[in-house]
């Protein structure tokens, strides 16, 4: 026989997130990372900044203030999601009243819950986007302003506030919880002495002792797939934030560069998520080089060894195509919900970033594809221009890259001769050109349909230099139902690289620009040359697709024909827009 004693745990928690329990824990993460974690020292920036406006929680009445340029002192910001409701923000008409006082009781939910867990930490100021932004700002100058301050705003925080769970401003951030499902329960193990039982047990028996059961909380279910985490502006919020709480249904969870802990849980949580690589990967890294203060100091180590410089890609890449699933209310925004994060990346890679692609990685980053679950959005293309065609930032719909990415002995089949960005501080683009030396192959794009949704979708459509060779493709826009299936549509094939001499091949589908629509054709567009003579004579070309003879074995024959094709056909300077 054995025994086995059950007990609950000593320590009290309440029925309810907002519980002095469960802030307490938080309380004593903030305590133990400004203390002992020196990843996180080491990712605190040192030089002054403090955001434009700051809502001043000081005195602890029911009146709080929205001040100016603020005198310098720590404050923390909010994280939060407006659900469909448009709550009281600061416009041109409640400036005023902001700034003389307003009463906390007249404010949403969650901020009201937000100003009291600022309180708590004693800290004076809270940066909220919604009361620190003008939200009616008719020509955009300062909501671009503060947009391209965004990475220093969170990244300068004590903390941030995660309503992870809110729906809307008035859900707020505390939750009833049962705590017969959340409480861990200690077991206390003790073997009997029956032969007969170690002889069947054998080394499987349990050692003696004191054990902890416990029902673990997923930050899948909890964090990732809660409705906050779900907007695309949230993605860099939590990058960019030293620490985060996370309000979620029935836990409260902590998470900063050395740490991610759950109050439930004695044990440290695993990141897990790919998408989530990116911040701790980085961090370790600013911590491990702590007195390279030169940019290209630190760069250098990193470009010195190969296997860190693929894992921050890897993670980069990981963290775009994550990024891409969330939801999104203002079109335009796609790049400029990932300034800073992409800020970041730049600068401990020593690289630029072109139009959301990453200038060493351009040749492969070219071979984006939308990710199609079986249903499509209702608009898949933003309705005004936001990027070139040739960037994932042109579409609505999920990405993923290319198939080759990660093998060996990749060859680029085309030359990155310049490219031309203009952006606006926020990170939006005005215009964006490429240039590439190259050999276009005409084809022809026919049939092979197949329905979903009312949707006709190009998926293996064959575009075919003759009747004997056929690639792959996927067209980066859906033919709509009702479109005659027979056409056939001329296009030139861009081979762009490959491996194991045509085994796998990835190419991009062109057409001239002539046939650019809307919503694909920049309207401020203008034929910049760069002051190249080379260039002035450049055919503009549009992406349509991408095709590959990778993902089907039986093409693979096709690749090797295409790359002799490939060699006999002239080389020319276009350019993609």
């Amino acid at each position: 026989m054995h025994k086995v004693k059950l007990e609950h745990g000593a320590q009290s928690y309440g029925e309810n997130t907002g519980h002095v329990s469960a802030l307490g824990f938080l309380q004593s993460q903030y305590n133990t990372c400004q203390e002992k974690h020196t990843v996180c020292r080491a990712n605190m920036p040192v030089d002054a900044f403090m955001p434009t406006r700051l809502v001043d929680v000081r005195h602890g009445g029911e009146l709080v203030h929205l001040l100016e340029r603020p005198e310098k002192a720590s404050y923390v910001t909010l994280s939060h999601c407006w659900g469909g409701l448009k709550p009281f923000a600061l416009t041109k008409s409640t400036a005023t009243q902001l700034k003389d006082g307003i009463l906390i009781s007249c404010l949403p939910k969650t901020f009201q819950d937000a100003i009291a867990v600022t309180r708590k930490f004693q800290m004076r100021y809270i940066w909220i986007d919604t009361l620190c932004i003008f939200q009616d700002d008719v020509d955009g100058r300062d909501w671009a302003f503060e947009a391209g301050r965004m990475k220093d705003t969170y990244k300068r925080a004590a903390f941030c506030i995660a309503a992870t769970a809110a729906e809307n401003g008035n859900a707020g951030l505390f939750y009833e919880r049962d705590l017969r499902a959340l409480t861990p329960i200690k077991i206390n193990f003790e073997p009997g002495l029956s032969s007969s039982y170690a002889t069947t047990c054998g080394s499987r028996s349990p050692l003696a002792g004191p054990y902890w059961i416990g029902c673990e909380q997923s930050t899948r279910v909890a964090i990732d797939s809660a409705c906050l985490n779900r907007r695309a502006w949230v993605a860099q919020e939590r990058y960019l934030s030293p620490r985060i709480m996370h309000f979620t249904q029935e836990t409260l969870f902590w998470e900063c560069h050395e740490s991610f802990r759950c109050e439930f849980s004695r044990h440290e949580i695993s990141w897990g998520n790919r998408a989530h690589a990116l911040k701790p990967l980085i961090s370790n890294f600013r911590e491990r080089f702590p007195n390279l203060e030169l940019l290209g100091q630190r760069s250098k180590v990193v470009a010195e060894s190969t296997n860190l410089r693929n894992q921050f890609y890897d993670a980069w890449r990981n963290f775009r195509t994550a990024y891409t699933h969330c939801g999104m209310s203002k079109e335009s925004d796609v790049l400029v919900a990932l300034q800073g994060v992409s800020q970041d990346v730049a600068e401990v890679l020593n690289e630029r970033m072109i139009a959301g692609l990453l200038e060493s990685h351009l040749v492969a980053e070219l071979c984006w594809y939308n990710s199609w679950s079986g249903t499509l959005k209702d608009s898949h293309r933003p309705a005004k221009w936001r990027a070139p065609s040739w960037s994932w930032a042109s579409t609505m719909l999920p990405i993923g890259f290319g198939s080759l990415i990660g093998l060996k002995e990749q060859h680029d089949m085309i030359k990155i001769i310049d490219s031309h960005v203009e952006s606006r501080p926020s990170g939006e683009l005005i215009q964006a050109s490429l240039w590439i030396e190259c050999r276009p192959l005409a084809a022809e794009i026919r049939g092979s349909f197949i329905h979903i949704d009312g949707v006709t979708r190009q998926q293996s459509g064959n575009p075919t230099l003759d009747s004997n060779d056929r690639v792959y493709v996927m067209l980066d826009d859906p033919i709509p139902n009702g479109k005659d299936e027979k056409n056939i549509r001329n296009v030139y094939i861009v081979i762009v690289r490959h491996v194991n001499d045509g085994n796998g091949i990835e190419g991009l589908v062109l057409v001239p620009c002539e046939e650019m629509d809307e919503k694909t054709c920049n309207p401020h567009y203008h034929h910049d040359t760069r002051g190249l003579p080379y260039l002035e004579k450049s055919e503009r070309f549009q992406r349509i697709g991408i095709c590959d003879t990778s993902s089907l074995n039986e093409y693979a024959e096709y690749g090797k024909r295409l790359l002799i094709k490939h060699e006999q056909t002239e080389s020319r300077i276009i350019e993609l827009v």
